[in-house]
């Protein structure tokens, strides 16, 4: 059975390359940010907003832990850090149908084909043991034992982009709003404190004295640079809608970019072997494991 798994990986390694170069490319990088560009866009502001109440109740289920109380730290583990993007979810059903060839449920999407277990079935002893109840568990590869290394995978294929979507928005808020330290809510409320100012500046004045526009409009200027404006609660809400759809639209553009400049680099195919090695890994030490007390069991007395 070790042969099979050694086999199997192998053959997956040739595939690599190929899966690569049909996939992250420019063109098809593009087709699947387009095609899913709708869930992209909800997914992209919602795992923002999602940062501070996911570290918060980390926080508190840590506390909890601490204090002797183990229940809700075992809860947050099904918790996710961030949800993952429709682009994200279509190259993971490629990962696991053309590169993996193994059985997969993902609602409306779902692959019976399972390669490793037709490597197994190449051998005369273990086709032989198809279909007995005994040794299903060992002979159908269940989705227990790709699903971490799939999710570290494409954890780690999202980092670089996650990355420069995170650079971005700080930049764009020290560029446009003068401060790179600023939440989602705090550049709403920056934006809309500056429109709000722009606004009651646009319409100073002193009364029945009208100097000209341009001279109200400075004398606004400085009129309200010592007595500011303070938004209405709408404004705030209004400029933090912007600021999420600006944080949208570039989090989509880098989505978009990252892929192909990792395909150029090599990064890709890097990130693809390691997955390989350690789901050959996970897979030998299931076997080990589940053969270990069938032989114990044949050669007791």
């Amino acid at each position: 059975m070790e042969d099979s798994i050694r086999r199997y990986a192998a053959e997956r390694r040739q595939r690599v390359a190929p899966f690569c170069a049909k996939y992250y490319s420019w063109n098809s990088t593009l087709k699947f940010h387009t095609s899913s560009v709708k869930e992209d866009f909800i997914t992209h502001p919602i795992n923002l907003l999602w940062v501070l109440p996911y570290a918060l109740l980390k926080s508190v289920t840590e506390w909890s832990r601490k204090l002797g109380w183990a229940t809700p730290s075992e809860w947050f583990k099904h918790v996710p850090a961030k949800f993952k993007s429709g682009s994200q979810k279509k190259i993971e059903w490629l990962l696991l149908t053309e590169l993996l060839e193994l059985p997969c449920d993902h609602g409306i999407w779902q692959s019976h084909a399972d390669a490793l277990a037709g490597e197994f079935y190449q051998n005369p002893k273990l086709a032989a043991l198809k279909g007995q109840p005994e040794w299903v568990s060992i002979l159908y590869t269940s989705p227990r034992l790709w699903r971490e290394e799939l999710q570290a995978d494409s954890a780690e294929r999202s980092a670089a982009a996650d990355v420069a979507s995170g650079a971005a928005t700080l930049l764009a808020g020290w560029y446009f709003l003068g401060n790179a330290a600023l939440t989602v809510f705090g550049m709403g409320e920056q934006y809309a404190r500056h429109s709000a100012r722009e606004e009651a500046v646009n319409r100073f004045s002193l009364g029945p004295i009208h100097l000209g526009s341009k001279v109200d409009h400075q004398l606004g200027s400085i009129y309200y640079d010592v007595f500011p404006v303070n938004p209405t609660l709408a404004q705030i809400w209004i400029g933090t809608a912007v600021v999420l759809l600006g944080i949208a639209l570039l989090s989509l553009a880098l989505h978009a970019l990252v892929d192909p400049v990792q395909q150029a680099m090599g990064v890709h195919e890097a990130r693809l072997q390691r997955f390989l090695n350690a789901l050959e890994t996970r897979l030998l030490k299931n076997v080990r494991a589940d053969m270990a007390p069938r032989i114990f069991a044949t050669r007791s007395p």
